[in-house]
């Protein structure tokens, strides 16, 4: 018997020899489970490609041995779902398995869908030593659908403050002229002089807050921008959108300590930045806290 006969639970004190395609993914696998459930050392895994297996066992043929399992000894040949359901039965842990595919009935099922695996476990399912099965495949492709849906759902959604969207274009909408927008802060004091202060006063990060604004407050009035679009937008509702912004975002900077003493307002500059690093700067609109009002610039 060569090396591979003698892979499996008890070696020569097995009381029964199965015999298996070595050149087969599925059955490989079945092996390795195998001999980690024969508790009791009954089975012996033989390649059919063993030159031995046909001198220990003169009645089979190399035909059957490529077309099904074996399971061979004490004066029984059980193959197929046969032998499947014979080696279960005898596994302490797939006691229950075996069981059930001996109920009446499970014959018929059980050999059409151990003869449909085993006829195409070579070409459909692609189960050769080394290469990927369908089953690996399929769990691939699921995981691969799985990331591409979450990275998707940012866009799908317009949900702009989604984490998994890394793409700028989310953040910073972008002209045909090549022109990108952000915006700037400042604090005003009761005698309107302005300070700059960082976007992330808030406690959120400047680039998810670019989102937040551009996506759910500034919006576009044009209805095919896809995100924060605003068809028949108007001043006072624009006013509205950006009250409720300011509201949150001066009230967690106020928290945090990060406004400067005596601020009495907060405004709004749109920056467009053109090709060429031309900037330019837009006043667009200041709050109010003490009204706690946002009032656009005309």
């Amino acid at each position: 018997m060569g090396a591979a006969g003698s892979r499996g639970g008890a070696g020569g004190g097995a009381a029964w020899d199965v015999i298996y395609d070595g050149d087969c993914g599925i059955c490989e696998a079945t092996r390795g489970i195998g001999e980690r459930l024969d508790w009791l050392g009954l089975f012996r895994w033989r390649q059919n490609s063993d030159p031995g297996v046909l001198a220990d066992h003169p009645h089979l043929t190399r035909e059957a041995l490529d077309r099904a399992i074996h399971v061979v000894g004490r004066g029984r040949t059980l193959e197929g779902f046969e032998a499947a359901r014979f080696l279960m039965l005898r596994w302490p842990l797939a006691s229950l398995a075996g069981l059930l595919l001996h109920l009446p009935g499970m014959r018929g099922p059980g050999d059409l869908a151990y003869r449909w695996v085993a006829d195409h476990r070579k070409t459909v399912l692609a189960c050769r030593i080394g290469e990927p099965t369908i089953f690996h495949r399929f769990f691939a492709s699921l995981f691969i659908v799985a990331v591409l849906a979450l990275v998707a759902a940012g866009p799908v959604l317009r949900l702009e403050d989604w984490p998994l969207s890394c793409v700028p274009m989310f953040a910073t909408p972008v002209e045909p002229d090549g022109a990108r927008y952000s915006f700037r802060f400042s604090a005003v004091d009761a005698r309107g002089r302005a300070t700059e202060i960082p976007a992330d006063a808030c406690g959120v990060p400047e680039l998810r807050l670019e989102r937040v604004l551009f996506g759910r407050y500034y919006g576009s009035v044009d209805p095919g921008y896809e995100y924060g679009a605003f068809p028949g937008d108007t001043p006072e509702a624009f006013e509205k959108r950006m009250t409720e912004f300011f509201e949150v975002f001066a009230s967690a900077a106020q928290a945090r300590g990060r406004l400067p003493e005596g601020t009495v307002g907060l405004r709004l500059d749109v920056v467009r930045q053109a090709r060429g690093g031309r900037i330019e700067r837009h006043p667009c609109g200041t709050y109010a806290i003490g009204e706690r009002r946002f009032r656009r610039r005309p």
